[in-house]
């Protein structure tokens, strides 16, 4: 059985996505959607050079994010902060595990009714933290299991990058704005 696999927001994120659900057997690509002409564009570029991808034969672009989410069993956020928690509530409405992208909103507690919500829906839901599979992560991991750290209260993770947006980010031009991403 394939599961059906909706991406809404084409941006780097979503493309990288979109290229890794491609090469998955067990998944399907049922929907795919971005208000932006220019990255519907370069996906279909991408997927016109990955056109052997056996889970996509034809590239599934809705007129709608709603219309992208319609078929999917699991529905993949990759889009900016502000219209990510009306998806994903529409998403858990239809019975869809929701994965996003980070954060989860700009707001404190519209990002906690979030979760709450979520919890409710008891439907699968994650967030992408691909820094939770680095080295750092698997040490601070290994030294909590073997006792070396004392009791933990709690975990803040503070970044710094030299630049912001990272040179890989700057597509996402919303990403240098303080309302959703500076």
């Amino acid at each position: 059985m394939k599961h059906k696999f909706a991406i809404i927001g084409l941006g780097i994120m979503g493309r990288r996505m979109l290229e890794n659900v491609m090469r998955h057997p067990k998944f399907e690509v049922s929907g795919l959607w971005d208000p932006s002409p220019d990255a519907i564009a370069k996906t279909r570029l991408m997927t016109t050079i990955a056109a052997n991808a056996p889970n996509m034969p034809n590239m599934p672009i809705a007129q709608s994010a709603q219309e992208a989410m319609q078929e999917a069993d699991v529905v993949y956020l990759a889009c900016p902060p502000a219209p990510r928690k009306t998806y994903a509530l529409e998403a858990a409405a239809k019975g869809q595990g929701v994965f996003m992208e980070k954060p989860l909103g700009t707001d404190n507690a519209q990002s906690r009714d979030l979760l709450l919500q979520l919890e409710k829906a008891r439907l699968p839901s994650v967030v992408n933290f691909t820094q939770a599979a680095s080295r750092g992560f698997e040490e601070l991991s290994r030294s909590i299991q073997a006792g070396e750290t004392g009791e933990l209260l709690g975990i803040d993770i503070v970044v710094n990058y030299p630049a912001w947006p990272r040179a890989w980010q700057k597509e996402a031009d919303w990403l240098r704005f303080r309302d959703e991403g500076g």
